[in-house]
């Protein structure tokens, strides 16, 4: 484990998990991620046992609202959709590990499995809007997403990158 990610972790953790350290822990890197870098830390007796820690994307913060990402986190977990945020950080947060597996388009389809998909969905759409002033955000993140990536174009053309 890379030492100064290791000692910054354990003193986060501290509180909710006095106990762990480099030697009784595994730490893994999730893979799959677009944007932040995520990682697992398991408990190394019960690998069920463990924390997922999510460290943010270098300048995603410029069309990622993180306050307005941590408040529907906190409401998701609140109707049972999403974990609870255990530690927050400057630069990321840290939520208790859920064990399973991710569906593959195969298995979205299994009579079993398709029906607690569409339960969760009608769930999630049932949570109630809290902020009734919040108005819809959905083409404004997109025009700003378009414009850094525009931005960043004209960057990579002017730098000679683009060739």
């Amino acid at each position: 484990m890379n030492q100064f990610f290791s000692h910054d972790i354990f003193d986060l953790i501290a509180r909710i998990r006095p106990k762990w350290s480099s030697s009784n822990t595994d730490l893994v890197q999730f893979t799959g991620g677009i944007n932040n870098t995520t990682f697992g830390l398991f408990d190394k007796q019960n690998h069920s046992d463990g924390l997922v820690i999510k460290i943010f994307g270098s300048k995603t913060d410029e069309f990622i609202d993180r306050q307005d990402e941590l408040q529907n986190l906190n409401i998701l977990a609140k109707h049972g959709l999403a974990q609870p945020i255990l530690v927050q950080f400057p630069h990321g947060y840290i939520y208790e590990y859920l064990p399973g597996e991710i569906c593959s388009r195969d298995d979205i389809r299994l009579p079993n499995i398709a029906p607690l998909i569409a339960q969760t969905i009608a769930k999630l759409h049932s949570i109630p809007i809290v902020d009734q002033q919040q108005s819809p955000c959905l083409v404004r993140l997109m025009r700003k997403f378009l414009t850094l990536i525009d931005n960043k174009n004209h960057e990579d053309f002017s730098s000679g990158e683009n060739k």
